[in-house]
């Protein structure tokens, strides 16, 4: 544990942050089952991964390859 005030607080907040980034995440991947099972919603994965990589939370690539793939899925016979 940090032995300054403002070190005790960078932690805190660092804590709160990460939870915050992680679960988006975890609610991006949910929305990704959701949509390959029951063909809809590819828009809220577009707008999600879009967001997450705009604010560097999923590396754009990443976001991209995401959007490329459900769309692949959904579209299959």
């Amino acid at each position: 544990m940090a032995n300054i005030k403002s070190k005790e607080k960078s932690l805190r907040k660092n804590e709160k942050v990460r939870t915050q980034n992680h679960a988006q995440r975890s609610d991006l991947r949910t929305q990704v089952k959701k949509t390959r099972t029951t063909k809809k919603g590819l828009d809220d994965v577009y707008s999600k991964s879009d967001k997450l990589a705009k604010t560097n939370k999923i590396h754009r690539n990443k976001a991209n390859r995401i959007k490329s793939r459900t769309a692949k899925a959904v579209n299959k016979k």
